[in-house]
């Protein structure tokens, strides 16, 4: 009697590992997320000012990073921010806009997230992340959850067979929000800006 409920145990775990295993990953558009107020697409001010708003702090708290060339501007302007306290911190970098818009040079290409190492804050990052963003694309794997469109069918590999999607991370007490569409864009710009038609 007891061989025959440790089968039934047996079998039952492997129907349910095997139906977690074929589950359909979840697609979804990590455009659509942001992280601390800020999303990819935004350009400098709307997301220091976003950023501002979720930390209840003013702009000026905001700290501008050094200024750098624009390649596409060709004018020098700081190409991310962060803002720091407590060890909580956030640091967002930007690309420029493609097509070009001189009112807004520069857009939001990635966004990082980061607390301070702590059991506590790796556990309540864990359930954070669920409640905000949802069932993770590359479930059931918990280790490192990862958000996009086009899943991997194999959970292990997370969201990273496709490098032209954006992709939300999350490991440990950390978080980072990757468009390289932008990067891309400014890479293919600068191809055609360098083009020159042979003339020996």
């Amino acid at each position: 009697m007891k061989l025959k409920a440790v089968l039934l145990i047996s079998a039952l775990n492997a129907v349910a590992i095997t139906a977690a295993q074929a589950a359909p990953q979840r697609s979804v558009d990590a455009r659509s997320f942001d992280v601390a107020g800020v999303k990819t697409g935004m350009d400098y001010d709307e997301a220091a000012a976003a950023a501002a708003k979720n930390f209840h702090v003013g702009k000026n708290d905001i700290k501008a990073g050094y200024a750098t060339n624009n390649p596409v501007t060709n004018t020098k302007m700081p190409m991310n921010f962060s803002y720091e306290k407590d060890g909580v911190r956030l640091v967002v970098h930007f690309e420029p806009r493609l097509p070009v818009d001189k009112q807004h040079p520069l857009v939001v290409s990635q966004v990082l997230y980061e607390m301070p190492w702590t059991p506590a804050n790796k556990d309540a990052m864990g359930q954070a992340v669920l409640a905000k963003y949802g069932k993770q694309s590359n479930f059931p794997n918990n280790l490192n959850l990862e958000w996009c469109e086009k899943p991997s069918t194999n959970p292990g590999m997370g969201c990273s067979t496709d490098m032209k999607q954006a992709v939300l991370k999350y490991s440990g007490v950390s978080i980072q929000l990757h468009d390289p569409a932008w990067m891309h864009a400014r890479i293919e710009y600068m191809d055609r800006s360098n083009s020159r038609k042979p003339s020996f």
